[in-house]
C-alpha cells in the first residue's frame, strides 16, 4: 500500500485503528495521544511513539499472563509468523503450538525454534473445515526479506496486496484439532488478519471456548468495515462471560 507520506503511521488504516480501540492508559501516553494529531514532523513521531508505546503495553500484559501460569502449560499461538511470542512463551516454560500458514515465513520460523523442547511448529491455517487455501502477501513483500509478513491473508485482498506473489496453503479445522488434543488450552493468541471472523465464531459454536483459560485476539475490521458490528459483538461477549479471559485489543 502506498502512502503520500510513507513516515507518517497516521495515514496507515490498522494503526488509524489501533489508535481508535486502544485507549491512553499512562500520563505519557495521554500526551502522546494529544501531540499526535499535531501537522507535521511532531504529531508524526508522537503517533509512532505511542503506536510503539502500546504495543509494548500490551505486549507486557500478555507475557505478565503467561508468567502467572504453571510451567508446561499449553499454549496456542495462531499467526505465529517468525516466532516472537511463540518464543516468548517458550522463554518462560510454557508448551506451544505455533501455526503459521505462510511457507515462506515458516522456514524462519522453523530456523528459529525448531529443536526447542516444547514446541510443535505447524505450517497451516486454523479455520473451519480441512482444505487448501490461498495466502496473499502485502505490496513490496519478497521472500528474502519478509517485508510486511505479519500482514499476510487468507482473508484480505484488493488494495495493498500483491496477488502475483500469492501461495496454496493448508487448512485445519481448528475446533477438531482442538478437540483432538485432549487437554486445555492456557491461552490461545489469534492474529490471523481477518481470518478471526469465521474463527470465533466456530470455536464458540463447537464448545471448544470451554477448554480455554485465555483468549487474546487481534481484530481486522480497519481491513472490512462492514465487520465493526461483529467485533462489538465479540467485545460484548467478553464482558458477560466469566471464563476464559478473553481481550479483543491484541496488537
Amino acid at each position: 500500500m502506498r502512502y503520500r507520506n510513507p513516515r507518517d503511521v497516521r495515514n496507515r488504516p490498522h494503526l488509524q485503528h489501533m489508535f481508535l480501540i486502544q485507549r491512553p492508559a499512562t500520563v505519557l501516553e495521554r500526551l502522546l495521544d494529544v501531540i499526535r494529531v499535531v501537522p507535521g514532523s511532531i504529531g508524526r513521531k508522537a503517533a509512532r511513539k505511542l503506536y510503539r508505546a502500546y504495543v509494548a503495553r500490551r505486549q507486557a500484559e500478555f507475557f505478565a499472563v503467561i508468567e502467572g501460569l504453571p510451567k508446561g502449560s499449553l499454549c496456542i499461538d495462531l499467526g505465529a509468523n517468525v516466532g516472537e511470542i511463540s518464543e516468548g512463551m517458550l522463554d518462560r516454560g510454557m508448551r506451544v503450538i505455533a501455526f503459521e500458514p505462510d511457507p515462506a515465513t515458516f522456514a524462519k520460523l522453523s530456523q528459529r525454534l525448531e529443536g526447542r523442547d516444547g514446541v510443535q511448529l505447524l505450517c497451516a491455517a486454523a479455520g473451519v473445515s480441512d482444505g487448501l487455501a490461498e495466502i496473499q502477501r502485502p505490496e513490496g513483500w519478497s521472500e528474502a526479506t519478509l517485508k510486511g509478513s505479519p500482514g499476510s491473508s487468507l482473508v484480505h485482498r484488493g488494495k495493498g496486496m500483491d496477488a502475483g506473489t500469492a501461495t496454496g496453503v493448508q487448512v485445519l479445522d481448528f475446533a477438531r484439532f482442538v478437540r483432538g488434543l485432549g487437554e486445555r488450552i492456557a491461552v490461545l493468541k489469534v492474529d490471523i488478519e481477518g481470518g478471526e471472523w469465521e474463527l470465533i465464531p466456530h470455536v464458540v459454536q463447537s464448545g471448544c471456548l470451554d477448554l480455554m483459560d485465555h483468549l487474546f485476539v487481534e481484530t481486522h475490521e480497519w481491513m472490512d468495515p462492514s465487520r465493526c458490528a461483529q467485533a462489538a459483538e465479540f467485545r460484548q461477549m467478553a464482558k458477560q462471560r466469566p471464563s476464559p479471559h478473553m481481550t479483543f485489543d491484541w496488537v
